[in-house]
């Protein structure tokens, strides 16, 4: 037979207080808006796995290509055009050869 004290009662308590507030504010982080809405990524590289990764990154709709970098500005300029008529007009991704 257990023993139901006062003591036991009131950890009980405390502990489902605990835990309901802990989900109740993790719960609302993720209606944040602004800083969940968008991811914004820099590709460095735009040929070969550079290309293929902006590539699966422009079908997701809650990213933004935000900077595009190459050594080799016909690439750069390559990109730049791709990416800017596949998000038609939606953002404009900044540059810079390095």
């Amino acid at each position: 037979m257990s023993h139901f004290t006062r003591r036991s009662f009131l950890k009980g308590i405390a502990a489902a207080a605990g835990s309901s507030l802990f989900l109740s504010t993790a719960r609302s982080y993720g209606q944040i808006a602004g800083a969940n809405e968008r991811l914004r990524i820099g590709v460095v590289g735009l040929n070969g796995r550079g290309g293929s990764h902006m590539g699966g990154w422009l079908g997701q709709a809650n990213v933004e290509l935000a900077w595009l970098v190459d050594v080799d500005s016909k690439a750069l300029d390559k990109a730049i055009d791709s990416v800017t008529k596949k998000v038609q007009g939606k953002y404009t991704p900044k540059e810079r050869t390095t």
